[in-house]
């Protein structure tokens, strides 16, 4: 068991290493990053748009993934920053988000 003066060092220690980690906005946005990147599905559309820009029924086609499902999928990961949408038209095109590429 710590004494208190050793769990303040802990956290000092925390507060100093992982500064990103107690900054509310930006643990949640790395929050969502990481759920995005948390699923098989979503891992094979990752690959597919690191390949090419596609709309979401060119999506559905290549991943056997229901339309409502792939949705969904796609609303993580642009909720984490990995895609970005163009609308072209009456269709939306997803692109892996240029800053993610390197990454």
């Amino acid at each position: 068991m710590l004494s208190p003066a050793q769990l303040a060092e802990v956290k000092g220690q925390y507060e100093a290493s992982f500064s990103l980690l107690h900054a509310p906005d930006d643990l949640a946005n790395q929050a969502y990053f990481y759920k995005a990147l948390g699923d098989s599905t979503r891992l094979k559309i990752i690959g597919l748009l690191l390949i090419s820009e596609l709309c979401l029924c060119q999506l559905v086609e290549l991943t056997a993934v229901p339309t409502s499902t792939m949705t969904h999928h796609l609303q993580v990961l642009d909720r984490g920053g990995v895609i970005v949408t163009n609308r072209i038209g009456k269709f939306t095109i997803y692109a892996i988000r240029e800053s993610k590429r390197a990454a």
